[in-house]
C-alpha cells in the first residue's frame, strides 16, 4: 500500500516538474531507494543505496547543483565502504 502511494505521489510531482528524460533521474533514484529500504538483506539494501546515490549524483550534475554533487559523492563513498565491510564480515562468518 505504501509503495503504491509513493509511486502515485512521485508521478504526480513529476507531472509538474518534468523537464526532459534526465529530470526523471530523481524519480527513479527515489523509487530505487524506497525499494531498498524494504529489504531485509542488509547487503542488498546497501547496494541499492549506492545505485540510488549514483542516480542522484547524475541528477545533481544535470541540474548543476554543486552542494548536491558534493553530498552525493560523500554518501556514495561511505555507502561503498559500508557495503565492502559487510561483504567481508559475511565472508568471514561463512568461513567459520
Amino acid at each position: 500500500m505504501a509503495f503504491i502511494i509513493t509511486i502515485i505521489l512521485i508521478l504526480t510531482l513529476t507531472k509538474f516538474t518534468y523537464n526532459g528524460y534526465l529530470s526523471l533521474l530523481s524519480v527513479v533514484a527515489t523509487l530505487v531507494l524506497t525499494y531498498g529500504l524494504w529489504q531485509k538483506n542488509v547487503i542488498r539494501y546497501k547496494f541499492l543505496s549506492i545505485v540510488a546515490g549514483l542516480l542522484w549524483l547524475a541528477y545533481n550534475i544535470f541540474i548543476m547543483s554543486i552542494m548536491g554533487i558534493i553530498l552525493e559523492i560523500t554518501i556514495i563513498v561511505f555507502s561503498t565502504i559500508g557495503f565492502i565491510k559487510d561483504i567481508k564480515v559475511n565472508k568471514e562468518r561463512n568461513m567459520l
